[in-house]
């Protein structure tokens, strides 16, 4: 249901956004509509996924996780389009990780994770 909400709502501002650009739009290619159907195929299989993670998994684990995708997208932009790597960005990276890390040590220790959580991080 959360990916249905989901995925309405980004249909919904895509047709306004639409509505707006009336005049300035461009027709697709083939190719442009090949890759626009591989995003859209693979932006609902990540949010399917997401969701089961929050439904079945710890959510703070999964929220401290879902963080990191910062990181992997700096990663990423450092790698494929030579971003450069700042001191501020570097500073944001560190708070991020160090921020994820207390936060599941801190929570490990107050609520120690069920016998059947595969992620025990009082045994690291």
């Amino acid at each position: 249901r959360v990916v249905f909400y989901f995925s309405l709502g980004g249909a919904i501002a895509g047709a306004a956004t639409t509505a707006v650009a009336v005049g300035t739009l461009q027709p697709h290619t083939l190719k442009g509509m090949a890759l626009l159907l591989a995003v859209g195929l693979l932006a609902t299989t990540a949010q399917v996924a997401m969701t089961r993670a929050y439904a079945v998994g710890r959510p703070l684990v999964n929220a401290c996780l879902q963080y990191l995708g910062i990181v992997f997208s700096f990663g990423y932009g450092m790698l494929l389009f030579q971003d450069p790597l700042t001191l501020s960005a570097t500073v944001g990276m560190l708070l991020i990780v160090a921020a994820g890390l207390a936060a599941t040590l801190l929570r490990a220790r107050v609520a120690p994770p069920a016998k059947d959580s595969q992620f025990n991080p009082a045994e690291v």
